[in-house]
């Protein structure tokens, strides 16, 4: 198992200021996809674009940072959950209250993507997330946070290994929510024909 911190096979950079890039009425704009919080809410590590968790929004300058496939975003405010862009995604941006983290060129042999992701939302991390933040109403954390957690990377056979099992307990857990989902809507349908008759 080989150590290492963030910084060093990692670059991270804070999601672009909305209120300081948003195009006014008067000017031509250029549209993006701001990816929202809401991104965070389902169960999977992966990102998956769908018209509740991002925004339309119109910005001055064409050059903002878009998000790549293989990028990953973290919430900079609790709780401070990872998602990881699995598909190419055109014109997507993040905002200030996000951070993105791409795998350093020299370091894409050693680490993968989904792994990192799994990593950096598993307890032991959390739990140092929590004790560097701030705030008392918002509890938040920095890039250089981000940027010093210390990472162990296990060899590419374990790490797909952990994304495998990380893959067939998200489907177990996607499995069972259709089913309840399946099942309330069984129980409302004979509720409805024993009270109609």
């Amino acid at each position: 198992m080989k150590k290492f911190i963030l910084k060093d096979i990692a670059d991270i950079k804070v999601g672009t200021s909305i209120s300081r890039s948003s195009a006014k009425k008067y000017e031509k704009g250029y549209e993006v996809n701001l990816i929202n919080l809401k991104a965070f809410d389902s169960k999977s590590i992966a990102y998956t674009p769908n018209n509740k968790n991002y925004d339309t929004i119109q910005i001055k300058q064409k050059n903002t940072d878009t998000v790549k496939s293989n990028d990953i975003i973290i919430r900079l405010r609790e709780p401070f959950n990872s998602l990881i862009i699995k598909e190419d995604i055109d014109n997507h941006i993040i905002s200030s209250l996000m951070a993105s983290i791409r795998i350093k060129n020299e370091f894409q042999e050693l680490c993968i993507p989904d792994f990192l992701t799994i990593y950096l939302n598993d307890k032991k991390v959390q739990k140092y997330l929590k004790r560097e933040s701030r705030g008392t109403g918002i509890i938040s954390i920095g890039v250089l946070d981000i940027a010093n957690i210390q990472i162990e990377l296990p060899d590419i056979e374990k790490q797909n290994q952990i994304i495998e099992m990380n893959s067939l307990f998200e489907r177990d857990i996607y499995i069972h929510k259709r089913l309840l989902e399946l099942k309330q809507v069984f129980y409302k349908e004979a509720m409805n024909r024993i009270l109609i008759n």
